[in-house]
């Protein structure tokens, strides 16, 4: 029956190995994989092949060249119990390790050793908790899990792990609140001395999964490091967009160090592949207004030429961070509705590692957005020449480009600007003074501005004496 179970799936899979190999050409965003009977359960890793664990069936990707068309059935799990709901191998002994529930509805871990023909299956025993997720590092001797143990945990699913000796699994070892979150922290994957995992516990939006890393650092440099690794010590990052993003719900994420690519399972679209950097640089900070209150909505995007390639905005306290790919320049705007904005100019470095050893290199960049105010006037003085010279000033040029900013940023805005000029006594010729200076100013200013804000000029009345200056009186509405 399983036989012809795996035959079946052959010819179901084979069908769509043509589709996947024209869909599945890698590029830095996340692509679609080959169709599923149903959403696979388990991803793994072993050897750069790729597992997939779905309707009781472990799968081996079949490649062309360096890219997967397709999956063809693992025949070594033939025999394995098929109630198990989640499959991964050993890296070094190619045993098949999985889980299934027990009768109190608790997932309990196995391991599968074919000695010859014969094939032997052995429940771990790791201190009688649940084990859900494992995976191994290179080299076999440390397996880290997720759990929901409650006793000893810091919220729902927490990671643990444990360490092979002398072909013994330890006691299992929560890594403790620096790596584990409030909430549930899931499907951790090894790759060289990071750790990757899934969380939906450390940020506000706790309704999806998004992908972290933190690094397993070595108390030696030589020897055997795996065995010395100070698990959980390490500062966690989250990884950058492309991988994470606003709706994303990230299940059982690996990656292909020698293809750099990495594949996980998303629970509305299912198996998804990506092949930008998992390296990436962050930019943080708080942004203010000149009275150092916290700005809240401001809207912070990141722009690669003139093309948007990432988002976010401001808390209550003010703080923001983006996270981008390394290798580009990038042009950052802050901008909030009636403030001025703020451009930054970021270069995320490609020399790795870096010199914290972090997988998330970071910058901060406070920034401070002021405004003009509305609704009320204000004047703008000593933008002409000397004497009755009627062309603008460059030290009024500089002094209107504030208002140029802040209309350009804020083009639903109307200006009321109106000129007055007190040179001499002679009214008259103020007035005609005004008159042509106004003129310049409205030429100017319909130059340097893009469409949008709505400009009214008027010529204000002159004064009974002579003050011997120009004033721009404006009113934003």
């Amino acid at each position: 029956m399983t036989t012809k179970r795996h035959i079946l799936w052959l010819l179901l899979l084979l069908p769509c190995c043509r589709v996947a190999a024209q869909g599945v050409a890698f590029a830095s965003h996340e692509h679609p994989m080959a169709v599923f009977a149903s959403q696979p359960r388990s991803l793994s890793l072993v050897d750069s092949h790729l597992y997939a664990y779905s309707s009781g069936v472990l799968l081996k990707t079949l490649r062309m060249d360096s890219d997967v068309v397709g999956f063809l059935p693992d025949t070594d799990f033939v025999k394995l119990d098929e109630d198990a709901n989640y499959v991964v191998r050993h890296p070094v002994s190619g045993d098949l390790y999985f889980t299934r529930l027990d009768r109190k509805g608790r997932s309990c871990l196995y391991f599968s050793h074919r000695d010859g023909k014969r094939t032997k299956t052995k429940r771990v025993k790791l201190d009688d908790i649940g084990v859900v997720h494992p995976t191994f590092s290179a080299d076999g001797q440390v397996m880290v899990f997720s759990s929901d143990e409650r006793k000893h945990g810091y919220g729902g699913f927490d990671l643990w792990y444990s360490l092979l000796r002398d072909g013994e699994w330890s006691r299992p070892v929560n890594m403790g609140n620096r790596v584990n979150s409030p909430g549930d922290d899931v499907t951790p994957c090894i790759v060289d001395d990071y750790l990757f995992f899934s969380s939906n516990g450390r940020d506000e939006n706790r309704k999806h999964l998004n992908v972290y890393a933190t690094r397993l650092i070595a108390t030696q440099v030589t020897g055997d490091t795996v065995g010395m690794l100070q698990i959980g010590r390490s500062r966690v990052q989250q990884l950058p967009q492309g991988i994470n993003s606003a709706v994303s719900d990230c299940h059982d994420f690996v990656v292909d160090t020698l293809r750099s690519c990495a594949y996980w399972v998303n629970s509305a679209s299912g198996l998804r592949s990506y092949s930008g950097p998992l390296s990436a640089m962050t930019l943080w900070g708080h942004i203010y207004n000149s009275r150092n209150k916290a700005l809240a909505g401001v809207k912070v995007v990141a722009y690669d030429g003139e093309q948007a390639v990432a988002m976010a905005s401001s808390g209550a306290d003010g703080f923001y961070r983006i996270t981008l790919p390394v290798g580009s320049g990038y042009r950052i705007r802050f901008s909030l509705p009636l403030s001025f904005s703020h451009e930054y100019q970021m270069l995320s470095t490609t020399h790795y590692p870096l010199p914290t050893h972090n997988l998330i290199g970071e910058e901060q960049h406070d920034v401070v957005l002021d405004s003009l105010p509305v609704g009320r006037p204000f004047q703008l003085v000593d933008l002409f020449g000397p004497d009755a010279v009627v062309d603008l000033s460059p030290h009024g040029i500089e002094v209107l480009q504030p208002l140029v900013d802040f209309l350009a940023d804020n083009p639903t805005l109307q200006a009321d600007l109106t000129l007055s000029c007190d040179l001499t006594d002679n009214a008259e010729f103020n007035a005609l003074l005004a008159e042509q200076r106004l003129q310049r100013l409205q030429e100017h200013l319909h130059s340097v501005l893009p469409p949008g804000p709505t400009l009214r000029f008027h010529s204000g009345a002159s004064r009974d004496e002579a003050s011997g200056d120009t004033r721009l009186t404006v009113i934003l509405r």
